[in-house]
């Protein structure tokens, strides 16, 4: 089974395009489950229709906040997820997102490669590309992401995947769970699937983002200090070190800044992209 994570705040635009998108996945055996962050269009209006029409299928959390961020909501989300055999997995699907029938099911295929090839234990992550229209072929291109392969030094400064791509298993979601609601998801699962996890990315566009393309965080300094208080536990050694000194870098001077974040190895972005990086956290 996978439980799709539904992001809502006043989506009346598209949110019948984009349950449409969910409920018409190859890939059937879902429950979606939606936060609606305080919408003030039809939005509440709709998931309710749509709860009575497939009410095995959709299911909604009441939620006591307004105008929360995305990031706020699938923190929420993560935390209320349904328990599960360790055969189900955990989907994002932001505010706008429309699937491609196909995105879970080739997903899912990646994920039951990686369950043969790793341990139980292991925490998994399977995500993809995105599109908006012709406008941007490849968000990942446009955003410079590097999914493919990076590791916890260039999570930490680049983000390099989208969180609205993302599919996980049980492991995976057991340690983002500990995210807190004040930083960026996508960030977030980059940083745990780099730290203590295994990735797959699928260079395809399966997911359409219908609003602006997000950008990252510029708070990346910040985010590393609570990651770092949440799993320093559970870091070996050289992990404790790299989080550590990125993290230090919100009270350093700019030249210590510049000094680390590029020699260190934190970035693989272009020259000017990195300076842009270093003096806008």
């Amino acid at each position: 089974m996978v439980e799709i994570f539904l992001s809502v705040y006043n989506g009346e635009e598209y949110l019948e395009k984009q349950l449409d998108s969910l409920l018409s996945q190859d890939c059937t055996d879902i429950i979606i489950t939606v936060r609606d962050d305080g919408s003030t269009d039809r939005s509440a209006e709709i998931i309710g229709r749509y709860i009575e029409k497939y009410p095995r299928k959709i299911r909604r959390i009441t939620t006591h906040s307004e105008d929360c961020t995305e990031d706020t909501s699938f923190s929420e989300l993560m935390k209320n997820a349904i328990i599960g055999d360790n055969d189900t997995c955990y989907a994002f699907c932001g505010r706008g997102d429309i699937w491609k029938p196909d995105k879970l099911s080739k997903e899912m295929e990646k994920m039951s490669v990686l369950k043969q090839t790793e341990g139980f234990h292991t925490p998994k992550l399977v995500c993809c590309d995105g599109e908006k229209g012709t406008e941007i072929p490849s968000v990942s291109a446009y955003k410079n992401l590097r999914n493919d392969k990076f590791t916890l030094k260039q999570a930490l400064a680049e983000c390099p995947l989208l969180g609205g791509s993302c599919l996980m298993d049980r492991a995976m979601l057991s340690l983002c769970a500990n995210m807190p609601g004040n930083v960026d998801y996508g960030w977030w699962i980059a940083a745990t699937a780099a730290a203590f996890g295994k990735t797959v990315y699928i260079p395809e566009q399966y997911v359409q983002y219908t609003g602006q393309v997000k950008e990252s965080s510029e708070n990346f300094y910040e985010q590393a200090a609570a990651f770092l208080k949440i799993f320093d536990p559970k870091f070996n050694p050289a992990q404790r070190m790299y989080v550590t000194r990125y993290a230090d870098c919100r009270n350093a001077g700019k030249l210590v800044r510049v000094f680390r974040i590029i020699f260190g190895g934190y970035l693989r972005k272009g020259l000017k992209k990195a300076v842009k990086h270093i003096f806008s956290c």
